[in-house]
C-alpha cells in the first residue's frame, strides 16, 4: 500500500551514491520545484542515505538488494500522478525533467523514456554498453514491431494509471527492459525524447556485471515476448505525443 502521496514524485533508485546523489537532489529540485523527492536507498554502505537527506529528499530503505526491487517498492510506497525515474549517478540531465513529466500530467502518454541513443542526442557510452543496448533493442524491435531507440534508459516518467496496472517481476537491472516490454504488451502510449548522457564523476562507479545483466535482460526478452507479439503497437514516436 502506497503510504506518501504527491503530484509528481521524482524518485531516485541509489546504491552506494554518497559522491552523486547530494548534486543530483539539487539539480533536480532546482530544474522540477513541484516534485517531492524520493531517494530509494538500496541497503547502501555509504553515507548515501545520509547526505540525500541532507540535501532534502526523503529517503526510503529498500532493504532487498536490486534495482528492479527498488521499482516494485517506488510504486508500492509512493502514490504520484506522476513517477520521474532517474539514476542517482549524476550521468542524466535534470534540465530535461520538466520535458519528461510534462506529456504524462497532459494525459497524452503512460510512459515517457529518456533516450540517450536518439538521433538527437550527444551521449558518452562504453562500447559494451553501447553494443548491448543496440543488440537488445533490435530484438524488441523485431519482436514487437516497435521502433525504440533506447530500451535500457533508467531516465523515464510514468503515469500512475500504468505504474497501477504494470505487474512486475524483475529484481534487477532487467526492469528496464521488463517495464518497457510490458508496456508495449499493454499497448501503452511510449513516448521517447532525446536526452544526453554524461559520464560518471569520479569515486561513481557502475553497479552493472555486463555478462549476468545482459543474461538477464535477453531472458526477460524471452519470457515475455513469448506471453504474445501484439500486431500493432501504439507509439507515439521519438518526437512527440498523441492524446
Amino acid at each position: 500500500m502506497a503510504t506518501h502521496r504527491t503530484r509528481v514524485a521524482l524518485c531516485i533508485p541509489c546504491l552506494n551514491e554518497e559522491p552523486t546523489i547530494a548534486g543530483v537532489v539539487r539539480d533536480f529540485r532546482a530544474a522540477l520545484p513541484e516534485a517531492h523527492v524520493y531517494v530509494l536507498d538500496n541497503a547502501s554502505t555509504d553515507a548515501t542515505a545520509r547526505v540525500a537527506a541532507a540535501a532534502g529528499a526523503t529517503v526510503l530503505s529498500v532493504a532487498a538488494r536490486g534495482k528492479g526491487r527498488v521499482v516494485r517498492e517506488m510504486f508500492r510506497r509512493i502514490s504520484a500522478d506522476v513517477y520521474l525515474m532517474v539514476d542517482g549517478d549524476g550521468t542524466y540531465p535534470a534540465s530535461a525533467a520538466g520535458d519528461l513529466v510534462a506529456p504524462v500530467l497532459a494525459g497524452c502518454a503512460d510512459m515517457v523514456v529518456g533516450s540517450r541513443l536518439h538521433q538527437r542526442s550527444t551521449s558518452r557510452f562504453r562500447f559494451l554498453n553501447w553494443c548491448g543496448n543496440i543488440g537488445f533493442m533490435g530484438c524488441v524491435n523485431l519482436l514487437f514491431g516497435a521502433r525504440l531507440t533506447d530500451l535500457l534508459s533508467g531516465y523515464r516518467a510514468f503515469s500512475r494509471a500504468f505504474a497501477e496496472r504494470t505487474p512486475l517481476s524483475s529484481d534487477g537491472f532487467e526492469i528496464e527492459t521488463e517495464l518497457t516490454v510490458r508496456a508495449l504488451l499493454q499497448r501503452e502510449r511510449v513516448l521517447e525524447l532525446p536526452v544526453d548522457l554524461g559520464v560518471r564523476p569520479p569515486g561513481s562507479t557502475s553497479k552493472i556485471r555486463v555478462l549476468r545483466d545482459g543474461l538477464r535482460i535477453l531472458g526477460t526478452i524471452v519470457r515475455l515476448a513469448a506471453r504474445g507479439r501484439p500486431a500493432a503497437v501504439p507509439l507515439l514516436g521519438t518526437d512527440r505525443a498523441r492524446a
